[in-house]
């Protein structure tokens, strides 16, 4: 059905495609996959019209088609949804999924009803918690994703392409939506998945065509093929046994950094109790909305808290901004590039810089000379691939701007590191980099408290779990109940007593 053929693109001296090809049949689920800059998201872009190659052809029921546009990608019948989502954040989820082709009466006026009707089905099927009237820059991450998707079904695709969607969904939204996949299969619609989380792939996909620096390196039989293999094509070496799950261990008898007492903030965050010592990796887990990410805004003063108390470093805190507790010993990085975690139009240099000038840490004068020093130490140490430091960020690859969050961070050597789903769309080679500068933060005095909605992460990296369920804590996981089963679990709200009537 799609067919693409020695596939080339340049960006100036960058090569994103250097000959990539392949196949989807009508009615297969495929997943592209490949490292971070390996050429996935460049493929899917010339799909969706927003890239034009230098080389290649494209096929589409064995005829050769150009695509110029995104209207003439929707016009041959193909579909997509970003990663880096296309929605307009002051428009209405309404006009959102329906612009471009709003239904009309004979008259030629927009049949409201029609249109109402027809984008709520869609927002139906995906279980989407959100009205038609919603302004989506309102809405969070994952239901923003879920309205994405809706926006690319609406066009009723033959060739659906998700890039990187399940990345903000909690694991029950994927479920839904891979439901919802395999009824579109039903129909004859083929879709192309692009994601990181591997273990994704073998419930759903039959294919894995795997990009390495823009080529096309493999296409696999996923029934028939390990993860590791996969993993193996993706990096060009095979996985470490154990890597992602190497142990670390925790200061024994670190005094205790942070506590929170009965802390509650707004709706989403209800009498929550934590108490984390100093040296500890600490995740935060749960279905998403269950009011993670308030909890850990509200610690460094982006989110005021009604009532109950924190504690930081032995004295109660109520911090005005983020600033003061920034000023206090705090970083924090976020999952969500692009409105929170890098200054997209500024150079690497002074997105890395830029943590030391919150913090207080410059003294002097701020010469060019100190900020590009200061950044290189971090981009040599931290194995970011770069063009030049002047370089704007945004030409990094995702998991080479996120290094660079990271780094920034790491470098002005905060007490405390507050982490929002950090590793979300990231490679599996790069998320093991990532969790590598943790440990060795911790190593060095840092204590980490980290949302993840990656359960597979959770375990593999922290000493202690918080699970979160409906704004409370359903349960600390630690020791012998540091189990998926018991994760999985406690994000349901299930007490011990009822999983075992829940295996019976």
């Amino acid at each position: 059905m799609l067919e693409l053929q020695n596939m080339k693109k340049q960006f100036g001296a960058v090569t994103a495609l250097n000959g990539a090809s392949m196949t989807v049949k009508e009615g297969e689920i495929v997943a592209l996959l490949g490292a971070n800059g390996s050429g996935k998201s460049t493929l899917v872009k010339t799909l969706g019209g927003l890239v034009r190659p230098n080389e290649g052809e494209i096929l589409i029921d064995g005829k050769k088609v150009k695509i110029r546009s995104s209207s003439g990608s929707c016009k041959l019948g193909i579909s997509v949804a970003y990663q880096e989502l296309s929605l307009l954040p002051r428009m209405t989820v309404l006009d959102n999924i329906m612009m471009g082709h709003y239904f009309k009466t004979k008259l030629g006026s927009v049949d409201k009803k029609k249109n109402r009707e027809y984008a709520q089905s869609f927002l139906d099927e995906l279980k989407a918690p959100c009205s038609l009237d919603d302004f989506a820059g309102d809405l969070p991450p994952s239901t923003q994703s879920l309205v994405e998707i809706a926006k690319a079904v609406s066009w009723q695709p033959k060739i659906l392409l998700l890039d990187e969607v399940t990345s903000a969904l909690h694991y029950d939204e994927v479920e839904t939506l891979f439901t919802y996949l395999l009824r579109l299969k039903e129909t004859g619609v083929s879709t192309v998945m692009v994601t990181h989380r591997l273990k994704e792939i073998y419930q759903i996909c039959s294919r894995a065509v795997v990009l390495r620096g823009g080529e096309s390196v493999a296409d696999k039989n996923l029934e028939e093929t390990p993860m590791e293999e996969i993993v193996f094509h993706m990096t060009g070496k095979m996985p470490e046994q154990g890597s992602a799950g190497e142990p670390h261990t925790a200061i024994v008898g670190g005094e205790c950094i942070l506590k929170t007492e009965q802390l509650y903030v707004g709706k989403e965050v209800r009498g929550v109790d934590v108490e984390i010592g100093c040296g500890e990796i600490i995740g935060i887990g749960g279905l998403q909305g269950q009011g993670q990410s308030e909890f850990l805004r509200a610690l460094y003063g982006a989110l005021p808290h009604e009532s109950g108390t924190i504690t930081f470093k032995g004295h109660p805190v109520h911090y005005r901004n983020a600033a003061d507790a920034v000023r206090d010993g705090m970083g924090f990085i976020s999952g969500d590039r692009n409105r929170e975690a890098v200054f997209s139009i500024r150079p690497i240099s002074e997105n890395i810089y830029s943590a030391n000038l919150s913090k207080g840490l410059v003294f002097g004068p701020m010469t060019k000379k100190k900020i590009n020093s200061s950044a290189q130490q971090v981009v040599e140490s931290h194995n970011i691939k770069i063009g030049k430091l002047s370089d704007p960020i945004s030409s990094l690859s995702g998991g080479n701007q996120q290094k660079v969050a990271f780094g920034r961070w790491i470098s002005a050597a905060p007490d405390f590191l507050l982490l929002d789903d950090p590793t979300k769309g990231v490679d599996v080679s790069a998320r093991r980099e990532l969790q590598g500068f943790l440990r060795e933060a911790i190593q060095s005095g840092m204590t980490v408290l980290m949302v993840s909605s990656d359960n597979e992460e959770l375990l593999a990296i922290c000493d202690r779990i918080y699970v979160f369920y409906e704004g409370k804590i359903s349960r600390m996981l630690s020791g012998d109940t540091l189990t998926e089963d018991h994760l999985v679990a406690a994000m349901m709200g299930l007490q011990p007593e009822e999983q075992e009537v829940e295996r019976s």
